[in-house]
């Protein structure tokens, strides 16, 4: 789940473009956050990487 985490978080960072702006640490818990609530695209990308 670890390795999902930093994927996603490079997912989202390319995605927004946090890098550019803003904290990277913080902009990375937000996603955290997000995936941790859960919406449906992200459930789909977990779901896909645990199996």
């Amino acid at each position: 789940m670890k390795k999902g985490a930093v994927l996603l978080r490079q997912w989202w960072e390319r995605a927004y473009g946090y890098r550019d702006s803003g904290s990277v640490y913080e902009r990375a818990r937000e996603s955290e956050n997000i995936f941790q609530k859960g919406t449906p695209l992200l459930d789909n990308y977990a779901s896909n990487m645990n199996n």
